[in-house]
Order: structure tokens, then sequence, then C-alpha cells
């Protein structure tokens, strides 16, 4: 009988600390996809976004990009500073773009862009105002970025990967005198700096930690690392999140598990 609880508890122990679902957004591969026009559900203005649910959670992706000229940088701030590599060419204030859909996945033309290769993808391409896009994931719950996919890729194909550490915001996480470089000092923090994002292929983001907002866009100098900027592009195709769950109130706590353990051997010696 002992040895049954013990095996009894060491399953609800395993199962407590795995309770955990998985996620996969596919933009590019699922007929039933659409962009739809105006203000959103999680009201981050006018503009076009897709809306997704997957898991009971729910999901809108925006387009962001460095294409306004009208705000304040703080001081040191390296969007603005024009001997920085991460210079936005005078126009460093984020601005929603047109998120736009491709058979290789969701792009954003951004307000200086036309709707063409490649700024009809997330890039940094071309032209001396040198803007940064990026994809906002924005969800209904805290969520786990796992993976990310790309099915099309301009020059070169470096990404920033960037979570919230704060709390669900009433509309989007950004103010108009945001830039990319002061997001680091509002609850910003960066995941990983991915060199050389492979085609066609789901790629393992660096273990972080649950956030309601995250940023995948090309590769920014403001977010640290040494890789080669203004020169990226990509499709967003899809990308998996996790989803932890807290365990169920009628399991017991494997603390409570390892004490019940200990008390019938206390009185298994006891009867010896």
């Amino acid at each position: 009988m002992l040895k049954q609880f013990a095996l009894s508890a060491a399953l609800l122990i395993s199962a407590s600390s795995a309770l955990a679902s998985t996620q996969t957004w596919d933009f590019a591969n699922n007929s039933g996809n659409s962009l739809s026009y105006g203000n959103t559900s999680n009201n981050v203005g006018t503009g076009s976004y897709m809306s997704l649910t997957d898991d009971n959670i729910d999901l809108v992706v925006t387009g962001w990009s460095s294409t306004s000229s009208s705000g304040s940088c703080a001081p040191g701030d390296a969007s603005c500073n024009r001997s920085h590599s991460g210079y936005d060419g005078g126009d460093p204030f984020l601005r929603r773009g047109e998120l736009k859909l491709y058979s290789g996945g969701l792009g954003v033309i951004n307000g200086d862009e036309g709707d063409d290769n490649p700024n009809h993808s997330f890039d940094s391409m071309y032209g001396s105002s040198r803007d940064f896009d990026a994809a906002l994931l924005q969800f209904d719950e805290k969520v786990m970025l796992d993976e990310i996919d790309v099915d099309w890729i301009g020059n070169d194909s470096d990404i920033s990967v960037l979570r919230y550490t704060g709390q669900k915001q009433n509309g989007s996480p950004f103010s108009t005198s945001d830039t990319w470089a002061s997001l680091l000092t509002k609850g910003w923090e960066v995941v990983e700096n991915i060199s050389d994002m492979p085609l066609n292929g789901y790629y393992s983001v660096a273990e972080s930690a649950e956030s309601y907002y995250w940023l995948v866009g090309v590769y920014n100098p403001v977010f640290g690392g040494a890789l080669s900027a203004g020169n990226d592009a990509f499709k967003l195709a899809a990308v998996t999140t996790t989803k932890t769950a807290p365990p169920p109130t009628s399991v017991p706590e494997p603390a409570t598990l390892i004490l019940m353990l200990a008390g019938l051997l206390g009185l298994r010696r006891l009867r010896a």
C-alpha cells in the first residue's frame, strides 16, 4: 500500500508541475485568416490588424515602425543619436503601420514606404529614414513566446525579440513619444537578438518569462548586440506560445504530499 501511495504521490507531483498548453498561431497558412481595419477591442488605435483565437486565448497583431518626427527625445536616446547605428533618420517616434497579409506571411507598410519589395515586409532597408519595423503581438493572457517561423526574407534576416514586463494595458503599451530605445526604460526587455533567422523552419526563442505583449521585429542596434543593421527584411509566418495554467485546486501541493508520505512512513515504523 505504501508503495502504491508513493507512486500516486509522484504522479500527482509530476502532473502539478506540467500543466501547460501550447498554441500555434499560423498567420500565413490558415485559409480563415484575414485582416480587419478599425479600432480593435484592445484599443491600439485605428489601422489594420489580425485577430486570432487559440486555446481560449485571444491575440491581436499590429505593425509598428519608427516613422514620426512628432515627439520629444530623452537625453541619451540612441534612436535620436546621429552617431549611433540605431539612429532613425530624424523621425524616431513609434507609429502604427499598415499590416499586410501575403502568401509568405505578415508584413507592414510604414508611413514612409510604398507597397513594393522589400518595403511590404518587416524591414529596415532603403531610404535615408532607416525605419525599423516590428510586429506587436498582444495577448489577453500572459504567454511564453516559444518559436518563430518566417517564410520570406530579404538580403539579411536578423531579428530582435522583446517582451513587456508590466501588466496588461488599456490599449497599446506605447506612447506617441516613445522610440524603440525608450522602450527599454519603460518595462520592455530584450529577449534575444537573432542572427540570420532561418527560412521555413521554427526557430526556438531564448527562454524568458510569460508576457501579455511581445515584439518581433528587424534587428535594431539600440537593443544591443553587434549584428549588421539596416539591411534586414522578413515576413512573419507563424509563432508558437505556451500558457502555464495554475494547478487544479483538487490536486494536493507537492509539499503536502511529501508530508503525508513522511507520516505514513512514521506510522509504519511505530507498528513494526
